[in-house]
């Protein structure tokens, strides 16, 4: 066993703080890095996902407008519409015109 003034136990002390800090810095900078890479990590998933859906999204909406086709026959198509309609507006409108014509007629 060895004896130590005061003045040398006060700097041994000193000294065993300082290190005892200086690890303990250590120790949170190791943890605030592991923290970064974790949430740069996360970020960089979420990201990624956003992407994909969004990617997803225009691909779907692409799709949709590409697939969308009236085919080569389309103004016979639309001619045999706007026919078939005329024949059923006609039909209506006589028929419209035959009810006015007899409720006329009765009064």
């Amino acid at each position: 066993m060895f004896y130590v003034s005061a003045q040398e136990h006060l700097n041994i002390e000193s000294t065993i703080a300082q290190l005892y800090y200086r690890v303990k810095l250590k120790e949170r900078e190791k943890s605030l890095k592991a923290a970064k890479s974790t949430m740069n990590k996360q970020y960089s998933q979420s990201t990624t996902q956003i992407s994909d859906k969004a990617t997803t999204m225009l691909r779907n909406r692409n799709n949709m407008v590409s697939t969308f086709s009236i085919g080569p026959d389309a103004s016979r198509a639309f001619t045999e519409f706007i026919h078939d309609g005329d024949f059923g507006d006609e039909r209506v409108d006589n028929e419209q015109t035959v009810h006015w014509s007899a409720v006329q007629d009765h009064i």
